[in-house]
């Protein structure tokens, strides 16, 4: 199988995509369920938290509980009257920029 990840974003908040193959019984099954042919690849996002170092599904709640940790940030966020998945990815980079993320160097 030809299982990956995209990386998106790097930052404090470092967002990415796994892929991985279908299987057989898989799209059978979707097949099934479903009037159209299944895809062959399954993409799920997923966000990584350095501060607490877990990985989180990219959803609005995980999310806006990263954003939290920068109250000036997160009252903005919510004071921003646009859907959620149209201002997401502008707070992101907002709080990344506020939040650098520092690797070692040897």
């Amino acid at each position: 199988t030809r299982d990956h990840a995209e990386i998106r974003t790097i930052g404090a908040i470092c967002m990415f995509t796994e892929v991985r193959q279908t299987t057989d019984i898989e799209r059978t099954f979707a097949s099934l369920a479903f009037p159209f042919p299944p895809r062959n690849e399954n993409a799920k996002a997923f966000i990584i938290d350095f501060d607490y170092n877990r990985k989180l599904f990219f959803n609005r709640k995980n999310l806006e509980d990263i954003l939290q940790r920068d109250p000036d940030l997160f009252r903005d966020y919510l004071n921003t009257k646009v859907r959620w998945k149209d201002k997401i990815h502008q707070f992101i980079a907002l709080y990344n920029e506020r939040h650098p993320i520092y690797f070692p160097v040897d």
